[in-house]
């Protein structure tokens, strides 16, 4: 039974990038809150590399400096 007012996210597949940028993650509002980022790559939880809240439409912003370019991830955000 689902309870009235609960969302459940659906991961969103991204790449990372070598370095601090916006990286394309379709469909996710501004506002967003971004509570997990899965490394699929290495199975971690990368989540302090990226914004915690989406600042543009579409896009979610790597703040981490690193090479994060050979990884995939999954975004686990919950819109506004």
């Amino acid at each position: 039974m689902a309870i009235a007012g609960i969302r459940k996210p659906e991961p969103i597949q991204i790449k990372g990038l070598n370095g601090k940028g916006a990286i394309s993650c379709p469909s996710i509002p501004v506002g967003s809150a971004v509570f997990g980022v899965i490394n699929v790559t290495t199975g971690t939880n990368d989540t302090a590399n990226f914004e915690s809240t989406i600042s543009v439409a579409g896009q979610i912003q790597q703040t981490s400096a690193s090479n994060l370019s050979s990884n995939e991830y999954w975004v686990f955000a919950v819109g506004v």
